[in-house]
């Protein structure tokens, strides 16, 4: 009876021991919570906007579509000019048995220029295509800042989602190395077996090894932020806050309108008009080539009359009629034709296929936000509830360690995914946020008033 009693005293002693070591551990949690939450305003951390800074500085991409843009501007103020006229020298009617220059009347030194006048329309026409091509550049430019925004924005919540999986598991050690300790007190008087200690050292590997999985997903993230940077930005940490990405709402009505202006609608609006200027450009092939020319011919020695003979002054239009290449002529104007017809295809397909895009994709986001309401006033509260109330019942010996275990992997799992739904939030707003754009372009057009005239 006394052997009895003195175990139940043991049990009593352990429970007080492991109750007194938990609120210390659960104090030294919260302290560690508390330093962690302050550690942004204490320790340099990576926002996405100077990433988004980083990128935008560092990508040579956007430059160089710059200069092609100048490039073919410069290209189109070049064509807006007649071709150079050529000059010509020649010594005519040259007697061959002495060459003498004064010995027949049409002897003569003639020198003269020739113009060729462009066919039509062709020069302005020229001149509106290479100007279209130079804005077609800036909208390529904006393209790809938008598309690298897109992509920057997608790897870094990716990157957060894995550093906060990170910060999960290290409190979830903490948790699992307190039912690690009191099971092991509770083994070292008998009141738990030994399965139950190693169940607690394989739950601490298993942590482990999530914690090895995560490490290699945020590095594989992080060094797709570090290429889209072409800069090592992985020596700071992520900013555990962040400010929430800008959803400005379309109606349905209005979404086409609003996706006609997306720089891949654009590009292709632009390709419609340059295969416009090209079938006016192939109907110009049914004008005639007009050119003209003037010469002037010196002459030497003297008439029957003993009279000076007098110089020669020609002038002369010369036209080229196509006559005999019209079949060429119209197979020419029907190609340019089929290329007009599918740059317009290709606009309203892309269009059309960016107007479902962004409906599904907006679906999804309204959904998850009733799902991320669910897990903050529901489930997260709950499973927290739980999560305190096994570990007292746990220590006090009224529920197995398996029970216990489960409880702690659903609270787990619940936070992850409520971690999950909110980074899929954010990349889902950042795809909407490329289709319909809350900033100003990268770089305006530098030729759009021209291209405005021209349209």
């Amino acid at each position: 009876m006394s052997s009895i009693l003195n175990m139940r005293l043991k049990v009593r002693w352990v429970l007080l021991f492991v109750v007194f070591l938990s609120s210390v551990s659960l104090c030294s949690k919260a302290l560690a919570t508390d330093l962690n939450f302050k550690s942004d305003d204490l320790y340099p951390v990576l926002t996405l906007n100077e990433t988004l800074k980083i990128v935008r500085r560092n990508n040579l991409s956007l430059a160089r579509f710059d200069l092609e843009a100048q490039a073919e501007h410069e290209e189109a103020v070049s064509n807006n000019y007649f071709p150079d006229p050529t000059l010509f020298v020649s010594a005519q009617n040259l007697p061959t048995d002495t060459f003498k220059f004064d010995q027949e009347p049409m002897t003569q030194l003639r020198f003269g220029i020739r113009q060729a006048i462009p066919v039509g329309d062709t020069l302005k026409i020229k001149h509106d295509t290479l100007q279209m091509k130079s804005e077609m550049k800036y909208t390529m430019q904006d393209r790809r800042w938008l598309r690298l925004k897109r992509d920057v924005e997608q790897a870094w919540f990716e990157a957060w989602y894995w550093q906060k999986t990170l910060e999960i598991l290290k409190e979830d050690v903490v948790f699992i190395k307190q039912i690690y300790d009191i099971t092991q007190s509770l083994y070292g008087v008998g009141v738990r077996n030994q399965s139950d200690v190693i169940g607690a050292e394989l739950e601490m590997v298993q942590l482990e090894e999530m914690q090895i999985d995560a490490l290699k997903n945020y590095t594989e993230f992080i060094n797709k932020l570090n290429t889209l940077a072409q800069q090592d930005i992985a020596s700071e940490p992520l900013s555990l806050s962040f400010k929430p990405i800008t959803y400005r709402g379309v109606p349905l009505k209005n979404l086409p309108a609003q996706l006609k202006g997306h720089p891949d609608i654009m590009h292709k609006a632009h390709s419609i008009h340059i295969a416009t200027q090209n079938i006016k450009l192939a109907e110009q092939s049914y004008s005639p080539r007009w050119s003209l020319e003037a010469s002037y011919g010196l002459r030497r020695g003297e008439n029957e009359n003993s009279s000076d003979r007098p110089d020669f002054f020609s002038a002369g239009v010369s036209v080229q009629v196509p006559l005999f290449s019209a079949p060429s002529q119209d197979s020419r104007v029907r190609s340019a034709n089929k290329h007009h017809m599918s740059a317009e295809y290709a606009r309203d397909d892309a269009l059309e296929n960016m107007v479902f895009e962004y409906i599904n994709v907006q679906k999804k986001y309204f959904i998850s936000l009733d799902q991320s309401e669910l897990y903050e006033s529901k489930i997260l509260p709950k499973l927290a509830q739980q999560k305190a109330s096994i570990l007292t019942a746990y220590q006090s010996d009224r529920t197995d360690f398996d029970h216990t275990a489960r409880v702690h992997l659903r609270e787990q799992n619940s936070r992850l995914k409520y971690h999950r739904i909110l980074a899929n939030q954010q990349k889902m707003l950042s795809k909407l946020n490329y289709w319909i754009p809350t900033e100003t372009p990268l770089t305006p057009g530098k030729t759009q008033q021209d291209i405005g005239t021209i349209q």
